[in-house]
């Protein structure tokens, strides 16, 4: 693929359990204008976009992918486990929506919907901040949440990137969810394929 913007969004982990809400995420990222990009970290590969859209994510080796295509949006999905449709469920992975056209389709440029997708997201969850770096034409804004479903008895660690160019009109939406971790544990090795990203600006 062509060059684009590397987005290496390093968070801090979110703390976990759900007795309080994960710890502001505001260090270690950094944006970086390449004309190739790089080769992967060791155990994972990179997963290219359809060619038209311009962006590449990290899959962790034995993963699985899927790519689907939807009234203009098209959806890839990096998950742990196999998923089949119709349900597309899965515990551990990532699922990135590539949405062209947003402000025809919302009335709103990419970076306000992004902002207001991220405080829906936000709700009923413990949140960190949400944290915008500008990079060009690109916007990026992230958030990490921790949702407790008391019925189901699930701590759910989900983790959002949004990628927004006002210029273009293209919102890439890429959140990474798995069970959350216990206080002072890591995430799994799939929270990179959110965490380091290609992104050509020029789409």
């Amino acid at each position: 693929m062509r060059g684009g913007i590397a987005v290496l969004a390093v968070l801090a982990l979110a703390a976990s359990g759900c007795k309080k809400a994960p710890a502001s995420a505001t260090e270690g990222v950094r944006i970086e204008k390449v004309a190739e990009r790089p080769a992967p970290p060791e155990g994972t590969t990179w997963l290219d976009c359809p060619s038209d859209l311009g962006c590449a994510f990290l899959v962790p080796d034995g993963w699985y992918t899927k790519t689907e295509e939807r009234q203009g949006t098209v959806a890839l999905f990096i998950t742990k486990e196999p998923i089949e449709p119709p349900e597309m469920r899965f515990t551990t992975g990532s699922t990135i929506n590539v949405v062209r056209g947003v402000t025809d389709k919302t009335g709103a440029p990419p970076t306000v919907y992004a902002a207001a997708f991220l405080e829906e997201a936000a709700k009923g969850a413990f949140a960190t901040p949400v944290q915008t770096i500008d990079a060009g034409k690109l916007t990026v804004l992230g958030r990490d949440t921790v949702l407790v479903d008391p019925e189901e008895e699930v701590t759910l660690f989900v983790r959002y990137r949004l990628y927004a160019n006002d210029t273009t009109g293209t919102l890439t939406i890429a959140l990474y969810e798995q069970p959350a971790p216990p206080e002072g544990g890591s995430l799994g090795p799939g929270a990179a394929t959110v965490d380091m990203a290609i992104i050509d600006d020029d789409d």
